[in-house]
């Protein structure tokens, strides 16, 4: 094995509709994708959008989510999950998402009802994984998941994570980046920016943390600033181009970011797509990795 398993995931403003989606999973099948991910920040449509997608690329792994943990039971998801075991048996998984701050009083709680959530997916035949941004979040979920997901992170927070569950239950480990051609790198400035000043963007504490320990903490106030002014471009042009290239992936670095993210522990990559058409920089991927792509999840 000479690279780590990649999918694609569909990013948030990668149009929804249903021809494009099925677009960008022939592209990403013809890219060496093993799999396409749906609903990272829009979860209500992720189903129906998955069940299309299923009966059209019957030779992808299939996925959906960041789902929310919630306090509201489980009738909602619990006929989610009956749909698509149903509609895509044995192809589907989901992530699970839990609040970003979490009291050490509330922390039993909410791994209850995480247990309780992939219980109903494991019942339905789903697998199931869950984001984290730190190590507590990874102790509270790695029993109950099969997968951590680690969003817009360095290879050093791979590192760190594996260190710090050695000795625990551990769940495989996947990193979702952005991905883009080197033309666009720009257009990555901007995704890391949002990341960092915006919270409730997938991946803001953990990108939080890599910023920190990477000496960029005087960044993030400078990005909350330009955010708060409504002026998104200027705090995308103070995003240095080091922590572009260490958090997210540019199609020229490819083959070499794999291989770091295999040596710290990763096993596998989700490359999420934004305004940059899947079918453009796909290829590109399948030309930089050179077609050799293991089995993914």
């Amino acid at each position: 094995m000479t690279t780590l398993p990649y999918w694609l995931v569909l990013g948030a403003s990668a149009s929804p509709t249903p021809s494009r989606d099925i677009e960008a999973a022939r592209a990403a099948l013809a890219s060496g994708c093993t799999g396409v991910w749906v609903g990272e920040s829009y979860v209500e449509g992720a189903p129906a959008r998955l069940a299309a997608l299923a009966a059209v690329v019957p030779d992808l792994r299939l996925g959906f989510g960041l789902v929310p943990v919630t306090s509201r039971g489980s009738d909602h998801l619990e006929e989610t999950l009956s749909t698509i075991s149903l509609l895509a048996p044995g192809r589907a998984s989901l992530v699970f998402s839990l609040p970003t701050t979490l009291s050490p009083l509330a922390r039993p709680g909410w791994e209850d009802r995480l247990a309780e959530a992939a219980a109903l997916a494991r019942r339905a035949g789903v697998p199931a994984s869950a984001a984290v941004h730190d190590v507590e979040t990874a102790r509270l979920a790695a029993p109950h998941v099969d997968r951590l997901v680690l969003r817009g992170v360095d290879a050093e927070a791979v590192t760190r994570l594996r260190a710090d569950l050695v000795g625990e239950s551990s769940p495989a480990v996947d990193v979702w980046l952005d991905v883009a051609a080197a033309d666009a790198v720009d257009g990555l400035a901007a995704v890391v920016a949002e990341r960092l000043a915006v919270p409730g963007v997938p991946g803001h504490d953990a990108g939080r943390a890599v910023a920190r320990r990477r000496g960029f903490g005087g960044l993030l106030g400078e990005v909350e600033q330009a955010y708060a002014l409504g002026l998104p471009e200027r705090a995308a042009r103070a995003v240095p181009e080091d922590l572009v290239r260490s958090t997210c992936l540019v199609v020229d670095d490819l083959p070499a970011r794999l291989a770091e993210y295999r040596g710290a522990g990763a096993d596998g990559v989700g490359l999420a797509v934004h305004d940059y058409d899947p079918e453009t920089v796909l290829p590109l991927v399948r030309a930089a990795v050179g077609g050799d792509c293991p089995r993914g999840p």
